[in-house]
């Protein structure tokens, strides 16, 4: 009996025999030669004599316990390499699981990085147009008092100009009064000899 992919096959005990069934399981090929050797052996003449049928039994014994004990040692070996595949899966697996939660941990601190960087900037444009708003509000301030102080100075040349005039009349009243006291004065003195006369 085979399995479906023939790698491996029970011997059957009435066409191999009770001393071969111990020896199993094995590949279909050997199974193939054994049953090529064990028709062989039958169709021998008695002639070669039962040592010579136990002296073959006996090299096909040794040498299919060399083979069996051979498959066993590729099937120890298919076995630690399944081991070994199945150990190397799980160590992947856990690399893979360990690297996404590592990938995960970055992009949430990359995330907090970006907004607090965000926060800052948005803190930092609120306060430069605050401090616009400020620079505004003094600018206009400023101007304000430079306008003031413009229409001060003008003012105050108004009035150094009325100053001025003021100033001006009083010098021309002051001629002209003199002159009145002057023809006045001559009048009388006029007066005064028109009277001595009569």
């Amino acid at each position: 009996m085979c399995t479906k992919d023939k790698k491996r096959c029970l011997l059957d005990q009435e066409q191999i025999g009770e001393q071969d069934m111990e020896k199993f399981p094995i590949s279909g090929e050997k199974l193939e030669k054994l049953k090529a050797a064990k028709n062989n052996g039958d169709n021998r003449d008695d002639d070669n004599g039962d040592e010579d049928n136990n002296d073959e039994k006996d090299k096909h014994s040794e040498k299919e316990d060399e083979e069996y004990e051979e498959d066993e040692e590729d099937e120890e070996d298919d076995g630690d390499d399944d081991d070994d595949d199945y150990d190397s899966d799980e160590y992947d697996d856990y690399e893979d699981d360990e690297s996404e939660e590592n990938d995960e941990a970055e992009d949430e601190k990359l995330e907090t990085d970006v907004m607090n960087v965000m926060e800052i900037l948005r803190n930092k444009r609120e306060k430069a147009k605050r401090m616009n708003s400020r620079m505004k509000i003094m600018m206009n301030r400023t101007l304000k008092m430079k306008n003031h102080m413009l229409k001060m100075k003008t003012h105050m040349l108004k009035m150094k100009n009325k100053t001025l005039e003021m100033k001006n009349t009083v010098k021309t009243n002051k001629k002209d009064t003199m002159k009145m006291m002057r023809k006045m004065e001559k009048m009388m003195q006029k007066i005064e000899m028109m009277m001595q006369k009569k």
